[in-house]
């Protein structure tokens, strides 16, 4: 995909962090963009979630953009929410960098077996199997070694930084289906 100004689509991405100096500590977290093509205007829904399972605290954030901002874009190898989160794709692995109020993350993603192509490798009919506008291309990367820091802010913005280690799960979906069309789910 050169750009997204024609496709809808995501990116999403779920995972297990351990504190590696105290093992027992035990986190989970969850990046997902949406670009959402809704007549004939673009989308960005940026949602970012962590929950911290000693403490048995879930914190959630949202933040919604049209395309047009220089600060949100997508292409093939990346796509950034500035200044909040961007996913950037090298050779082996996956940069992901979450910031907000509550948490930061500076992960690494290992490709770890490689993707996983969904349907008719990796084209999937939605709902229409005549239509070729209603295509998606969908793979997956279900486990992959993940490693990096973790800081988590108090309520006097006090850090705590740690560095972690864990497994997640990537998905990345996209092309031109028309999203109200209830033949196309």
């Amino acid at each position: 995909m050169a750009t997204a100004k024609k496709v809808s689509g995501w990116w999403y991405i779920t995972g297990y962090l351990t504190d590696q100096e105290n093992i027992e500590n035990f986190y989970s977290y969850q990046f997902t963009i949406f670009n959402l093509r809704i007549f004939r205007i673009n989308f960005y829904i940026l949602h970012m979630a962590f929950t911290d399972f000693q403490k048995r605290k879930h914190l959630f954030k949202q933040r919604l953009s049209i395309l047009k901002r220089k600060n949100v874009y997508g292409n093939q190898d990346s796509v950034v929410f500035s200044p909040f989160a961007s996913l950037k794709r090298e050779k082996d692995k996956l940069n992901l960098s979450i910031k907000n109020d509550d948490f930061e993350l500076q992960l690494d993603l290992n490709k770890g077996k490689g993707a996983f192509w969904h349907a008719d490798d990796g084209v999937l009919a939605m709902g229409l199997p005549n239509d070729p506008q209603q295509r998606t291309v969908y793979y997956s990367y279900p486990n992959m070694p993940t490693t990096g820091k973790m800081i988590l802010l108090n309520n006097s913005k006090e850090k705590t930084i740690m560095n972690v280690t864990g497994k997640s799960w990537f998905d990345r979906q996209w092309g031109p289906f028309r999203l109200f069309d209830p033949a196309s789910h």
